[in-house]
């Protein structure tokens, strides 16, 4: 009896553990499901820019046909759509995304969008590179490599899009690690927390069996005392048929 009580004990224990686990997995892929679901048109872009002249070669010039470039630099512009929709004409609003160089374009050098895909209509006036609305599929990155000439360039978007721009920046493993460690320590906590309610309720359970013990032996001994008196006195009881405690 005891192993029978003490392994339902134990086996409530397990199920309540699988419980907060299934609750915490419903959770994770209900978030899944919701990324899924609802429309997040995001793009990033990056900038990556190289100057072409250095101090160590003084005598290093750079020139475009008769035009020499006094601090000529290439630039690689990356715009990526992160987001799970594509991004179409209209979410353009009509107007193109703008992305300023701070730095004079001299020329759009390479124009790139991936596999058997088409290059929206780009074009480049002053410090600005203009591209026109087009469509952009899902993890579809478009590149343009340039060649600018200017002090410091950088890269300053302008836009009326109907989704979110931003600069992307490289993976913050910290951030990532430090979610990872939570998660496993709020699992670990949850484990813990239901392991240590099983025990005591177990510890209650060995409890009221340790006092039906004593219940059932104090009736075996009032009987035997009782059987015992009722012998020396030659009483003879009936036996029964079954055995009921108050």
């Amino acid at each position: 009896m005891d192993d029978v009580v003490l392994a339902g004990a134990m086996a409530e224990a397990v199920s309540a553990s699988a419980a907060v686990l299934g609750v915490l997995a419903t959770l994770f892929v209900g978030w899944l499901g919701w990324r899924a679901v609802v429309p997040h048109r995001t793009m990033t872009y990056s900038f990556e820019v190289t100057p072409l002249l250095s101090e160590e070669l003084p005598n290093l010039a750079v020139s475009l046909g008769d035009r020499p470039l006094t601090q000529p630099h290439t630039a690689t512009v990356r715009i990526k759509n992160v987001g799970n929709r594509e991004i179409d004409v209209n979410t353009f609003n009509g107007e193109p995304l703008e992305l300023g160089m701070n730095a004079r374009i001299v020329s759009i050098l390479t124009r790139d969008a991936g596999l058997h895909r088409r290059v929206p209509p780009t074009s480049a006036r002053g410090e600005v590179l203009y591209i026109d609305p087009y469509v952009i599929r899902k993890d579809q990155t478009l590149v343009y490599k340039l060649l600018l000439d200017g002090d410091e360039p950088s890269v300053t978007p302008r836009h009326t899009l109907s989704a979110s721009l931003r600069e992307r920046r490289e993976p913050n493993m910290g951030r990532r690690r430090g979610l990872a460690i939570a998660f496993t320590v709020l699992v670990f906590v949850t484990m813990i927390s239901t392991l240590i309610l099983a025990t005591r309720q177990m510890q209650h359970l060995d409890r009221l069996v340790q006092h039906d013990r004593k219940v059932i032996q104090h009736y075996r001994d009032q009987g035997y005392q009782e059987g015992q008196s009722d012998a020396k006195r030659g009483i003879v009881r009936p036996h029964a048929t079954g055995s009921s405690f108050p």
